[in-house]
């Protein structure tokens, strides 16, 4: 978890490291007033003890974080996804109605894909699911079609986002153009992505103009719009 303020030119200042090692999923919030800063997320220990820790700033000295309970919460789930079989003809093979989800649909691959394979249509098709099953699955097929696997998939595997690569809207290298609004005037500039960014996400840009890396955020494939106020992450 890093710190960083930039200006409303959209010049970066120094980044300052919080910690180490944080939990991935969960948000951080922080909040300022008048020469503090408070910043509330979940750390993660060697042991996975993911409890609340609290950094905090005054003026430009920063507190060493401390956990707000120690309430030693850990985190070590795995979860699987069923799928209903094919009904056969024999009674025993059959999945009990009472299991399925109503009109509830997941996508499953239909073949063994090896790691970095790019999904195709005929790789993937749509299967009922029980009862016994989480979220974290895609119900449409377009959601899925040409993307990039993380991983090597079984047959009749359910497809799911940690499954997947990361689909960026704009990816490292990317012409793209910086707009920085002052007042009713908007200035225009040429600029490439310094990171991998998804849509609404706050990202690092190199305008070639000045030469100077700014901040800005994504709002489609092309354009980015500069920040003009200061931003922690």
């Amino acid at each position: 978890l890093y710190h960083r303020e930039f200006t409303n030119g959209g010049e970066l200042g120094p980044e300052y490291l919080i910690d180490p090692k944080v939990c991935e999923c969960c948000p951080t919030s922080s909040v300022s007033f008048k020469n503090t800063l408070v910043v509330a997320y979940r750390d993660r220990s060697d042991e996975e003890i993911r409890d609340i820790f609290i950094a905090r700033r005054t003026g430009n000295n920063w507190e060493p974080p401390y956990p707000v309970s120690n309430d030693g919460w850990k985190i070590a789930v795995r979860t699987r996804l069923e799928v209903t079989a094919p009904l056969k003809s024999s009674r025993h093979n059959a999945i009990p109605s009472s299991n399925l989800l109503d009109n509830q649909m997941a996508v499953v691959v239909n073949k063994r894909l090896t790691k970095n394979s790019i999904i195709g249509p005929d790789d993937i098709s749509l299967e009922p699911v029980t009862a016994k099953s989480s979220t974290d699955y895609f119900t449409r097929i377009n959601d899925v079609v040409g993307r990039r696997v993380k991983r090597s998939l079984r047959t009749r595997q359910i497809v799911e986002a940690r499954h997947l690569q990361t689909n960026w809207m704009v990816q490292k290298g990317q012409p793209v153009i910086l707009e920085s609004g002052f007042g009713a005037v908007q200035v225009l500039s040429e600029g490439i992505a310094l990171q991998n960014a998804q849509w609404g996400e706050l990202a690092r840009f190199l305008n070639t103009r000045s030469n100077k890396e700014v901040f800005g955020t994504v709002v489609s494939e092309k354009k980015i719009v500069i920040r003009t106020k200061t931003s922690q992450k």
